[in-house]
């Protein structure tokens, strides 16, 4: 097995590693006809395309859907004057309490991410989403954690 890039996990039973690949196929398939093909975008940016649509959605499951932030742009609102009130110092620190990734966020941040996803490997009881950046930044691992820790342990 070789690769450079890549972020660790361990699965938490089957039937979530099993949903792992599955979801990583989904959005590894949506993001290649992104990046090769016209896709109609949406004004948010985001894929008009099953992968957003209710099936994927309904794909995840309720403690799943929980982690992920849902604001109301009121809630948003009151959030974004807290940041901004907030000094910079305690703003970037462990102290500040921010909203978790939103769904949309996540699924752009795949969309729009500066690397190749590549598959899911196993080696000594660890599994290994492999990605080949396509430069250096290329926006780091946020999303790529994310949909891995959702499903695993």
């Amino acid at each position: 097995m070789t690769f450079n890039f890549y972020v660790e996990f361990v699965g938490k039973d089957e039937i979530s590693l099993q949903r792992t690949i599955e979801a990583f196929e989904m959005i590894k398939s949506t993001k290649a006809a992104i990046d090769i093909e016209d896709v109609e975008l949406d004004e948010d940016n985001m894929p008009i395309s099953e992968i957003y649509d209710l099936p994927f959605i309904n794909y995840l499951t309720n403690t799943e859907k929980a982690y992920f932030s849902n604001l109301s742009s009121e809630e948003h609102d009151e959030w974004q004057r807290e940041w901004f009130s907030t000094p910079i110092a305690i703003r970037h620190s462990r102290q500040m309490i921010c909203p978790q990734w939103d769904l949309g966020s996540m699924l752009d941040t795949f969309w729009n991410g500066e690397y190749d996803l590549i598959d899911i490997q196993e080696k000594d009881s660890k599994y290994y989403l492999t990605f080949n950046p396509h430069a250096y930044p290329y926006g780091g691992t946020g999303c790529i954690r994310v949909s891995a820790s959702q499903k695993v342990s």
